[in-house]
Protein backbone atom coordinates (compact mmCIF):
# COMPACT_ATOMS: atom_id res chain seq x y z
CA UNK A 1 0.00 0.00 0.00
CA UNK A 2 1.47 3.34 -1.01
CA UNK A 3 1.15 5.94 1.69
CA UNK A 4 1.01 9.69 1.26
CA UNK A 5 3.81 10.16 3.80
CA UNK A 6 6.34 7.86 2.09
CA UNK A 7 8.01 10.53 -0.09
CA UNK A 8 8.34 12.86 2.88
CA UNK A 9 9.78 10.03 5.01
CA UNK A 10 12.52 9.65 2.39
CA UNK A 11 13.41 13.31 2.88
CA UNK A 12 13.44 12.77 6.65
CA UNK A 13 15.87 9.86 6.17
CA UNK A 14 18.23 12.13 4.24
CA UNK A 15 17.95 14.88 6.86
CA UNK A 16 18.71 12.48 9.72
CA UNK A 17 21.61 10.89 7.82
CA UNK A 18 23.13 14.37 7.34
CA UNK A 19 22.89 15.28 11.05
CA UNK A 20 25.98 15.88 13.17
CA UNK A 21 27.04 12.44 14.48
CA UNK A 22 28.33 13.95 17.74
CA UNK A 23 25.54 13.51 20.33
CA UNK A 24 26.84 16.54 22.26
CA UNK A 25 25.87 18.74 19.31
CA UNK A 26 22.26 17.48 19.02
CA UNK A 27 19.21 18.65 20.98
CA UNK A 28 17.14 15.48 20.59
CA UNK A 29 18.52 12.04 21.45
CA UNK A 30 15.32 10.03 21.54
CA UNK A 31 13.67 7.21 19.60
CA UNK A 32 10.30 7.94 18.01
CA UNK A 33 8.14 5.16 16.60
CA UNK A 34 5.44 6.40 14.25
CA UNK A 35 2.44 4.11 13.82
CA UNK A 36 0.81 5.38 10.64
CA UNK A 37 -2.94 4.91 10.27
CA UNK A 38 -5.42 5.10 7.41
CA UNK A 39 -9.08 5.20 8.33
CA UNK A 40 -8.15 4.60 11.97
CA UNK A 41 -6.31 1.34 11.24
CA UNK A 42 -2.55 0.97 11.61
CA UNK A 43 -0.96 0.23 8.24
CA UNK A 44 2.76 0.87 8.73
CA UNK A 45 5.40 1.76 11.31
CA UNK A 46 8.45 3.96 10.95
CA UNK A 47 11.21 4.45 13.49
CA UNK A 48 13.22 7.65 13.80
CA UNK A 49 16.14 6.76 16.06
CA UNK A 50 17.99 9.95 16.88
CA UNK A 51 20.35 8.16 19.24
CA UNK A 52 22.08 6.44 16.32
CA UNK A 53 20.71 8.60 13.47
CA UNK A 54 18.64 5.98 11.67
CA UNK A 55 15.23 6.09 10.04
CA UNK A 56 13.67 2.84 8.94
CA UNK A 57 10.39 1.12 8.25
CA UNK A 58 9.19 -1.06 11.09
CA UNK A 59 9.02 -1.11 14.85
CA UNK A 60 11.97 0.04 16.95
CA UNK A 61 14.54 -2.78 17.03
CA UNK A 62 15.91 -1.91 20.48
CA UNK A 63 12.88 -2.67 22.62
CA UNK A 64 10.51 0.10 23.64
CA UNK A 65 10.90 3.48 21.91
CA UNK A 66 11.01 6.66 23.97
CA UNK A 67 7.85 7.88 22.26
CA UNK A 68 5.17 6.06 20.30
CA UNK A 69 3.21 8.30 17.98
CA UNK A 70 -0.05 7.19 16.38
CA UNK A 71 -0.72 9.45 13.42
CA UNK A 72 -2.96 9.57 10.38
CA UNK A 73 -1.04 9.17 7.10
CA UNK A 74 -2.43 12.36 5.56
CA UNK A 75 -1.65 14.43 8.64
CA UNK A 76 1.87 13.04 8.96
CA UNK A 77 2.54 14.09 5.39
CA UNK A 78 1.01 17.52 6.00
CA UNK A 79 2.96 18.04 9.24
CA UNK A 80 6.25 17.13 7.63
CA UNK A 81 5.45 19.46 4.72
CA UNK A 82 4.54 22.22 7.22
CA UNK A 83 0.98 22.39 5.91
CA UNK A 84 -0.44 21.75 9.40
CA UNK A 85 1.10 22.10 12.82
CA UNK A 86 1.39 19.45 15.48
CA UNK A 87 -1.22 21.36 17.48
CA UNK A 88 -3.67 21.35 14.54
CA UNK A 89 -3.21 17.61 14.07
CA UNK A 90 -3.84 17.06 17.79
CA UNK A 91 -6.95 19.26 17.70
CA UNK A 92 -8.28 17.23 14.75
CA UNK A 93 -7.70 14.00 16.68
CA UNK A 94 -5.24 12.79 14.04
CA UNK A 95 -2.20 12.31 16.28
CA UNK A 96 -1.49 11.00 19.77
CA UNK A 97 1.74 10.28 21.58
CA UNK A 98 2.70 8.19 24.58
CA UNK A 99 5.94 7.45 26.37
CA UNK A 100 8.64 9.53 28.00
CA UNK A 101 7.15 12.95 28.80
CA UNK A 102 10.42 14.80 28.13
CA UNK A 103 10.72 13.20 24.71
CA UNK A 104 7.06 13.90 23.93
CA UNK A 105 7.65 17.59 24.55
CA UNK A 106 10.41 17.42 21.93
CA UNK A 107 8.02 16.06 19.30
CA UNK A 108 7.18 19.59 18.10
CA UNK A 109 10.88 20.44 17.85
CA UNK A 110 11.47 17.17 15.99
CA UNK A 111 8.82 17.91 13.36
CA UNK A 112 10.21 21.42 12.94
CA UNK A 113 13.84 20.30 12.63
CA UNK A 114 13.08 17.51 10.18
CA UNK A 115 11.33 19.90 7.82
CA UNK A 116 13.72 22.88 7.87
Amino acid sequence: MGLRCEAVIEKVKAKVAAADPNPANRKILSVFEFNVTVGGKEVKKYTIDLKVLEVYEGAYKGGAPDVTVVVDDEFLEKMLKKEVTLEEAKAAGKISASGDSDAITKLKLLTQKLTE
